[in-house]
Order: C-alpha cells, then structure tokens, then sequence
C-alpha cells in the first residue's frame, strides 16, 4: 500500500490510498461513513494477486483530503471526473462498501462513459425509505434521529468521542465493536480487518467530525442523492451478508427493487466486511476491461 495526494483544479487536495497492482486495472473504492479509505487495506493482497490497482480516495473532509461541501450525494462524482482526469484513467470499475454504495451508483450514474460496472457491497438505499432506517445498527440509528430532530451537535459530540476512542483506546473500542455485531463478523474482527477498521475510523475523524455528519445528512434522504439508481444502465452488481448487523439485507432488496437492472448476491453466514472474504467474487461480478490508462 502506498497512499498518495493528487492537486484538483481548484486548489484542493485528495488523498489517495493505492492497493493491488499499481500497473493493473483500475478500480475506485469508495469507503463507508464515518471510515477512511485505510478500510479498503484488506483487499490487498487479493488485489495484487488479480492484477487489479484499487484506488481508494478519502473524500472531502477525511483523513487528508481537504475539506468541500458535498450539497449532493451526485456532487462527488465532479471529484471522481477529476481524479480520473489527473490519473489519466479512461475506463476504470467503481465499488462502495456500506454508505460509500451511493457515491458508487453515483458514478454508474452519471459517468457512462467511463465506468465499466459498479458493485455495492453492504451498501445502503435511501435512509428515508419506509423500514431502511430501522435496518442499520444501533449507533446509526440514533445518529438519524438525532439528524431528523436537527440536533446536529449531539451527532459532532458522539463523533467526537468516538475519534478520541478508536484513537488512545483501541483495544476497548474493538472490544465495543464487536460486541456489536454477528458471530461471523466477530471473528473477522479479531484479525487484520478489525485493525484496519479501528485505524480506518480513527482517522476519518482527523479533522473533525464535520465531514462524517454532513455525509449521514445527505444520504440519509433519497432527494439528497441527486440520481434515480433505476436510470443506471452500466452492469450493478448488489452484494450483500445475510448476517450483516451493520446494513442489513433490507438494503441490499431495497436497492435491487430500486435497480432492476442489478444482479443481486446474497452471501449467508456472511456480515458486513464482504469484501475481506469475498473480493475475487466481486471482481470476477465486474468483468473488468482489460485496457486501463488512456483518454
């Protein structure tokens, strides 16, 4: 892994997390919330050994990247065009985990001339939609009352505090975590994914925790997404663990209704990391092309 920091046109900064294949197919991953790209470090290994480069932005406001206002989940998709521009990548796959599956189907979107195919994995629909709100954990739940209450700095002070956890308590907050979650994930939790998840939040909360509230207020409503996933026409693929506690597989139906263009994957005895056991299934899904760089 090697991260890097790529100058925009209009003087900000994005950081990029690079896995895999530094010479290989192209694949942007983007993160859930409130995480950072360091979540994608799993991939690794599988990615190097499938010949596939996994670029992993931080967005605006994480880790290094500098902060913007993002009025619309579409509104990233002007960051995506940019990078891709600056890489030099004419063609690339997109894939999101957890609530970085909107940013994805963004791009599937409105990037149709450049994005081969788009897999979510444990991703989210709309949170406004009737039961999705109720399908997520417990912690996400209350951040989404809180938002709908409008008491926005009960959200910044429980991001605040868990920064500060994840940051000088680790182990207690993977100890947290996994208390938290199916017995699936609780095992991949005591390994490398577990780490990467703890170092991945900490540093989502670099400079602050404005970003990770913004976020969970634009996704949280389908008007704020700025596309109709129905409208996509590049190939979706929904993959989805049954025993996610994270995003449950209400999401993932919720999402395929929304698509039927898509191809759903339901994994069981499967939680919400699909992509640490699962990743040589979601690139054999995207049928990737087999020339990267050019315009």
């Amino acid at each position: 892994m090697r991260d890097f920091k790529v100058d925009l046109s209009d003087g900000r900064t994005v950081e990029v997390a690079s896995y895999g294949d530094e010479d290989g197919i192209p694949i942007f991953a983007f993160h859930g919330t409130p995480v950072s790209n360091s979540s994608w470090a799993v991939v690794d290994e599988r990615a190097r050994a499938r010949g596939v480069h996994v670029l992993a932005p931080n967005r605006p406001g994480i880790g290094g990247s500098d902060p913007h206002p993002l009025p619309l989940v579409a509104s990233y998709v002007d960051d995506v065009t940019a990078l891709a521009d600056r890489l030099d990548l004419a063609r690339f796959g997109v894939v999101g985990h957890s609530c970085g599956g909107p940013f994805a189907l963004a791009c599937g979107a409105l990037l149709l001339d450049r994005v081969k195919a788009v897999a979510t994995i444990a991703g989210a629909a709309p949170l406004d939609t009737p039961g999705m709100a109720e399908g997520v954990s417990a912690g996400d739940r209350w951040v989404l009352r809180k938002l709908k209450e409008g008491k926005e700095g009960s959200v910044r002070r429980l991001f605040q505090v868990m920064g500060f956890a994840v940051k000088y308590l680790p182990r207690l907050s993977l100890s947290f975590f996994k208390s938290q979650v199916s017995a699936s994930e609780r095992e991949l939790l005591g390994g490398v994914v577990g780490r990467s998840f703890v170092s991945s939040i900490s540093e989502a909360f670099d400079q602050g925790p404005e970003a990770a509230v913004n976020e969970y207020r634009v996704f949280s409503k389908k008007e704020n997404w700025g596309f109709e996933p129905g409208d996509i026409t590049v190939p979706v693929h929904i993959w989805q663990g049954e025993e996610d506690r994270n995003t449950y597989p209400i999401h993932a139906r919720t999402l395929a209704k929304l698509m039927p263009q898509a191809e759903l994957h339901l994994l069981p005895g499967v939680g919400h990391p699909v992509m640490a056991t699962h990743f040589d299934e979601i690139l054999d899904s995207l049928d990737l092309p087999q020339t990267s760089t050019g315009t």
